[in-house]
């Protein structure tokens, strides 16, 4: 991103009206206005991806979605699209193993750390959203809300990126999610309340191209019965 130019006046505005709609709470930290709020953010990212990403399990989640190509990402259309054409040409020729976690001193491993590390030091400012509980019916609006929030920032011209690692919830990670809550989450909020989502956020550096939309499935993929995948009965459900 720009690190020079911080979102607009206009969308933390915006963002403003949405949390008055929906009873959650977004905001902006930028480094203009919150220097040393969002240098730890960017510390915390940092440090979450690495626990993400040297832990087998979790890498593994991940390595199971990566769709890798255009042939791969047009025939799933979910996961994790990855059209690096160094990726894509080593994937091809059976150099990129996806079947089991690279060793924690890999080139593989540490270029992910460095490239990781660089977006982050690249952000001018983060998107938090956050809500009061957590039960299943907040979650459903959180969804809502964050795909107004992403819907809003780019009519604005402006691009986020999630950085949500430190947000989830196994045991390796523990000690950074409580960090998290306590960086990010508004002062006064009770116990129930949650971090939602983190994001990065900011204008692309002139001269760069928007990235193109992600592929969508559909709604009939989404309506399945039974363990066998196959749409419901009744066609568009």
């Amino acid at each position: 991103y720009d690190v020079d130019r911080m979102p607009a006046a206009g969308f933390e505005q915006e963002l403003a009206s949405l949390s008055a709609d929906t009873g959650l709470t977004t905001r902006v930290i930028s480094h203009r206005d919150a220097p040393t709020l969002a240098a730890e953010v960017a510390a915390l990212a940092k440090r979450a991806w690495s626990i993400e990403l040297l832990d087998p399990a979790t890498f593994m989640e991940s390595a199971r979605l990566l769709r890798i190509g255009s042939r791969e990402i047009e025939e799933h259309r979910d996961g994790i699209a990855i059209t690096s054409p160094f990726l894509v040409l080593i994937e091809r020729v059976g150099l990129f193993d996806r079947s089991e976690p690279p060793a924690p001193d890999s080139r593989t491993v540490q270029g992910q750390i460095d490239g990781f590390h660089a977006e982050v030091d690249a952000t001018p400012a983060f998107f938090v959203l956050t809500s009061t509980d957590n039960t299943r019916v907040t979650q459903l609006e959180v969804g809502k809300a964050y795909v107004r929030a992403q819907l809003l920032a780019t009519a604005g011209g402006l691009v986020m990126h999630p950085v949500s690692q430190a947000l989830q919830e196994f045991p390796e990670m523990r000690e950074a999610y409580a960090d998290a809550h306590r960086l990010l989450l508004p002062s006064g909020a009770g116990v129930a309340a949650t971090v939602q989502m983190l994001c990065r956020v900011g204008y692309l550096p002139a001269g760069e191209r928007v990235p193109v939309p992600s592929p969508r499935r559909g709604l009939d993929a989404h309506l399945v019965g039974g363990l066998d995948g196959q749409p419901l009965p009744g066609g568009d459900g």
